[in-house]
């Protein structure tokens, strides 16, 4: 049995699925591309490459009686308080995927009967994508000996931490990563079949107790020390010449963190897989 939830920006939630609260006949949970062709002969050829379409997800969501109307204005409140909206979806598979929302429309109509009927539209920001993303922890031992730590990696006595990682998503998937002091002139480096793809190098010493927040998600992108309440945007001593936000190519490939100081602290990697359809 498919179920919907509307969650907030602290992961708060309610159920569109339950507690006299429904979504029905929902619509607009595939997908649509955009594109434009040139007609030649008798054929048409695709000018552009096929883009995803930002979709709208819409339907009736029925409060019921006892207390139809007071469920709606929770509702709506929840929604007006939140910051950022999630639609959080179950399709059936004991998975839960998640688009970023806001809200179009949520248009009142009369009751029919004990139900309160509300047409809403919601706007969705991104494509699907996992809660439980591919969360990875590297972490070297005192002694600085390959260590294993939630997921297979290695680490040598170069500072360098390597591990294989594959998006089975639709798309590129983009990271968050946090790089902990100490070390110094900390980088990522992305490959594919041994060939470089993607790097960035931070220019900087990271003290212990400091850390680099880095993210290559859409619309967050960020390159960032911070130091105590103190924090620096790295972004104008990155090598311009470089593609310094960048994300996971689909299918397998490896991940390396390396230094100029040959040590490197903690390293968190969360990766993003998302999906045009599920």
């Amino acid at each position: 049995m498919r179920k919907f939830y509307i969650e907030n920006e602290v992961n708060e939630r309610l159920s569109l699925w339950g507690n006299r609260v429904y979504l029905v006949n929902p619509s607009g949970l595939g997908i649509k591309h955009d594109a434009s062709y040139i007609r030649i002969g008798d054929s048409f050829i695709r000018n552009k490459k096929l883009q995803v379409a930002q979709s709208t997800i819409g339907g009736k969501i029925e409060f019921l009686d006892p207390g139809a109307n007071e469920k709606f204005i929770e509702f709506y409140n929840f929604c007006a308080a939140s910051s950022e909206l999630k639609l959080v979806y179950d399709p059936g598979n004991g998975k839960e995927y998640i688009r970023d929302i806001d809200i179009a429309e949520a248009g009142k109509t009369e009751r029919t009967g004990a139900t309160l009927p509300i047409s809403i539209k919601f706007t969705c920001k991104t494509l699907y994508y996992l809660r439980n993303n591919n969360n990875f922890v590297f972490e070297s031992n005192a002694e600085e000996k390959r260590y294993d730590y939630q997921y297979d990696f290695t680490y040598n006595d170069l500072g360098t931490y390597e591990t294989m990682v594959e998006n089975d998503g639709h798309v590129e998937a983009p990271f968050d990563c946090y790089i902990y002091g100490y070390t110094a002139n900390p980088s990522i480096h992305i490959l594919k079949d041994n060939e470089t793809l993607y790097e960035v190098e931070f220019p900087v010493a990271v003290e212990e107790g400091d850390y680099i927040r880095y993210s290559s998600r859409d619309g967050m992108l960020e390159a960032t020390l911070v130091s105590g309440n103190k924090e620096t945007n790295l972004m104008s001593l990155l090598d311009i010449e470089k593609d310094n936000f960048f994300k996971i190519p689909i299918g397998k490939s490896k991940i390396v963190f390396s230094s100029s100081s040959l040590s490197t602290n903690i390293i968190t990697l969360t990766i993003y897989k998302m999906y045009e359809v599920v």
